[in-house]
């Protein structure tokens, strides 16, 4: 079961990555069409926003490898992420959070497993 809850909490991080991609793509559109029809003067923030997405799929990819990289790495990506497109970013961090806890679940029974060990062997 070590490695289980790792591997869904990848597969998990992994669609928390589309939907941010989604949103950013969404989100980096509207302004850049509202601009075009003069409804807004807010800058488009797609890059930042890809630059987040792509932190946040390295940190899915790392779940079965490292544990606190990836949590630290989905953690960057999902603050951050609010930062370019506001309330947008709660859709994606739910299944960030999801994943980060199904990942730091999975190393307390690998910390767990490590301690009932006895010492001599």
């Amino acid at each position: 079961m070590q490695l289980a809850l790792r591997i869904v909490g990848m597969i998990v991080g992994f669609c928390a990555a589309v939907i941010m991609l989604i949103i950013d793509i969404l989100y980096s559109l509207s302004h850049v069409l509202g601009r075009a029809a003069g409804v807004t003067a807010d800058a488009s923030h797609f890059w930042i926003g890809l630059l987040f997405t792509i932190i946040g799929f390295i940190g899915a990819l790392l779940a079965p490898f490292s544990w606190g990289a990836s949590i630290v790495l989905m953690l960057i990506a999902t603050i951050g992420f609010f930062f370019v497109v506001g309330w947008w970013a709660i859709i994606p961090a739910v299944f960030f959070v999801i994943a980060m806890l199904l990942v730091y679940r999975d190393r307390g029974e690998a910390v767990r497993r490590t301690r009932r060990m006895p010492s001599g062997v």
